[in-house]
């Protein structure tokens, strides 16, 4: 809702800026500096639903009163495509997409001041905005920065591993990549095998463990548990690391 009401907002700013006020009549609070705290923090949050209602209508007067006459404005394009990535009119009445409309996919409008930001969920979390990978070479004499790439934060890590892979050629030695599982591909290892390199991709693909795994007492080399969480010696048992040997 934060994002209808600014692309509302900042579209009604400019053209109040821009000396067309007969275009707003009943919406001259948006361009009031204290609109926004009176709309999300001063109210009740029984409210929520009357809120969306009032701005979804509040859209559809601007778009019925500019025509195709702002086309070209920026703040305009961002309320247009606000609607049409998150709202749904039936029967002359818009409404927020549900599940059921089919969800809203991951590139849909995150911030007007920041429209290439980008949505994703990931390990249970949400996150908005951009991701970076970066390679690294390590070696005795310690590690150095090689590479990076930054993207939207739906760009997969299979395909920054590609574009890694293509971008940085052949190395005149064989050499050994290391990543977690999120990675790894079929495609990935046929043009890593092609470039004389050895990839190496873990089963570990960033998803959080239990806490209480760092409860269990180990033995020094870690490949075998001595105590559970509740205190009890247990019969020592074998650990295999994760895509390795024993």
């Amino acid at each position: 809702m934060n994002n209808l009401y600014t692309c509302v907002s900042k579209f009604v700013i400019y053209l109040h800026k821009n000396k067309r006020d007969s275009l707003l009549a009943g919406l001259e609070h948006y361009y009031d500096p204290n609109d926004f705290n009176r709309t999300f923090y001063y109210s009740n949050s029984n409210e929520t639903a009357d809120r969306i209602k009032v701005i979804l209508e509040d859209a559809d007067k601007l778009l019925m009163s500019c025509g195709q006459e702002f086309d070209d404005v920026t703040k305009y394009q961002f309320l247009v495509r606000c609607l049409s990535e998150q709202t749904v009119a039936e029967d002359a009445i818009r409404r927020l997409k549900t599940k059921e409309d089919g969800g809203r996919d991951s590139s849909v409008l995150q911030n007007p001041s920041d429209p290439d930001a980008t949505f994703r969920q990931k390990a249970g979390k949400q996150h908005r905005g951009y991701v970076a990978n970066v390679d690294e070479a390590v070696g005795e004499n310690g590690s150095v920065v090689l590479d990076y790439q930054f993207e939207q934060n739906n760009y997969s890590d299979s395909q920054f591993l590609k574009d890694s892979l293509e971008r940085n050629g052949s190395p005149e030695e064989e050499s050994v990549v290391v990543t977690d599982g999120a990675y790894f591909g079929e495609e990935n290892s046929r043009l890593a095998q092609k470039q004389n390199i050895n990839l190496v991709t873990t089963a570990i693909t960033g998803i959080e463990v239990p806490e209480i795994y760092a409860d269990f007492l180990l033995n020094e080399e870690g490949t075998c548990v001595l105590k559970c969480p509740a205190g009890h010696h247990i019969k020592p048992f074998k650990i295999f690391l994760l895509g390795g040997s024993p």
